[in-house]
């Protein structure tokens, strides 16, 4: 049974901010094959929001309590809960914000979240 038009059944979160557009393009893009993305944002200005949205993802914000006067994240433990309590999915996975999802990657995801265990 051929898996290509079929989304993963898995929610990929990845935290951002002020990410370089080309490198979190491409990260986007590369989990396009998951049903569902999340993208943690702490206030990005850069366009990073705009391309997560204009890419079908939910976007979300880093709450003020984990993030500092400066953006920076501080509890990144408490954004992650923010996505595990966004998600659809039982199965979360976490890319970060510079990291690909390959092509195999996905494949071993969909096995695993199906129960082949061939």
């Amino acid at each position: 049974m051929s898996h290509v038009h079929q989304h993963v059944p898995v929610t990929v979160g990845i935290l951002t901010y002020q990410s370089s557009i080309a490198t979190v393009e491409a990260t986007l893009r590369s989990a396009l094959g998951f049903a569902e993305i999340i993208v943690c944002d702490g206030g990005s200005t850069d366009g990073t929001r705009d391309l997560a949205l204009a890419l079908g993802c939910k976007v979300i914000d880093q709450s003020p309590e984990f993030i500092d006067s400066r953006g920076r994240l501080i509890n990144e433990a408490g954004v992650n809960e923010q996505v595990l309590e966004s998600a659809s999915f039982d199965w979360v996975f976490f890319l970060d914000h510079d990291e690909l999802a390959t092509a195999e990657l996905v494949e071993e995801m969909r096995r695993v979240v199906s129960g082949d265990t061939t």
